[in-house]
């Protein structure tokens, strides 16, 4: 038996023992996760297809992670705990733990145990740790795939097949889309009663950073306003931690005006 042939066993018998396993059906009512809606945004609706690199895309998405527990309030971003001067100083860029209680999400509590691992963790550190612990890409798509956010589809194309992964129902991209573009141009349509305050301007800020604004245009707003209303929006929120994280990414291409605390 040839080594293609074994490969190809292998694919039938995965093939098959999916199509026997149960598949999770997400609540369309329900709120996906950062995270996931990042991943959505960040791929082609019906091919499946990135729309940016592999490695640009796991900067987002422990970026996201990160914004998670800043929103679930598991940590403190910007802060530091401090007996001698006040309970807490200012101090960019760090990240102060406030809970070591579980989460339940797997990603989460890897996340959290990194961050307890490390020393005076901070931003952009954490970002470069976490996409280094490896497969973060894929562990993110199999938690999709288990929740019923994504599908696997195989795709045809010569002599060739390959497996790709789109959403289960097009309304969460398409919805993820919208949340931001109504950030500016109807923004009293964004709220949800299981969304953070500070959850779409999150989405928004890790979009606009990774630059897939281009992918979010309409009839209502071109790709050119879009961004730099965003980064307008998000320069101009109280709180910096947004804007904070979003340089931390990719700290050569800051686009915005302003001064950054990291």
């Amino acid at each position: 038996m040839t080594v293609h042939t074994v490969h190809a066993s292998r694919r039938t018998a995965v093939s098959r023992l999916r199509a026997l396993l149960p598949i999770s059906e997400f609540d369309r009512a329900a709120q996906p996760p950062l995270r996931a809606e990042l991943f959505l945004i960040a791929h082609d609706d019906l091919t499946g297809l990135l729309h940016l690199s592999k490695k640009q895309l796991e900067k987002g998405l422990a970026a996201a992670i990160l914004l998670e527990l800043w929103l679930a309030e598991h940590i403190a971003i910007g802060w530091r705990y401090d007996a001698r001067y006040g309970p807490w100083q200012p101090d960019p860029g760090r990240i102060t733990i406030l809970t070591d209680t579980l989460t339940g999400d797997p990603l989460l509590d890897s996340a959290l145990a990194l961050l307890q691992r490390m020393n005076t963790p901070r931003i952009r550190d954490f970002i470069r740790a976490f996409t280094q612990t490896g497969n973060l890409y894929e562990r993110v798509r199999g938690d999709m795939t288990a929740t019923g956010l994504l599908q696997t589809k195989l795709r045809r194309r010569l002599f060739t097949r390959r497996e790709v992964y789109t959403a289960t129902d097009l309304e969460f991209p398409v919805r993820a889309r919208a949340k931001i573009r109504h950030l500016i141009t109807q923004p009293g349509l964004i709220a949800r009663r299981d969304e953070p305050e500070q959850y779409v301007p999150a989405l928004a800020g890790l979009v606009t950073a990774l630059g897939l604004t281009r992918n979010l245009s309409s009839s209502e707003i071109s790709a050119g306003t879009l961004h730099t209303e965003l980064n307008n929006l998000i320069d101009a929120l109280p709180d910096p931690t947004i804007r904070d994280v979003g340089t931390a990414m990719f700290p050569s291409r800051r686009p915005h005006t302003a001064t950054t605390r990291n």
